[in-house]
């Protein structure tokens, strides 16, 4: 792929945050950019797992606790949304 048909592919964004005034506000402010595509949006750990494995994102924007715990690491998030990406790119 050539890097002018590279710079034409919007970044895929998910967003994941809790809060519903923040969530909403990021995601407008994303979307009003023509190089980004929201790929997914959720509300908590469970769900950004599920958008992660099924909207393969380039970029997970997320909040760094997330409901249900309020107690998962950057760390332990990152991870789990790698995996998700892994499986979903050996499909």
């Amino acid at each position: 792929m050539s890097s002018r048909s590279l710079a034409r592919m919007p970044i895929r964004v998910v967003v994941a945050e809790d809060n519903y005034l923040v969530r909403e506000a990021v995601t407008r402010l994303l979307e009003s950019d023509p190089d980004i595509e929201v790929a997914g949006v959720c509300e908590d750990f469970d769900g950004l797992l599920a958008t992660v494995d099924t909207a393969t994102p380039d970029v997970v924007l997320t909040d760094i606790r997330m409901p249900p715990s309020k107690s998962a690491s950057p760390t332990s998030t990152s991870w789990c949304a790698r995996s998700a990406r892994s499986r979903a790119a050996a499909r």
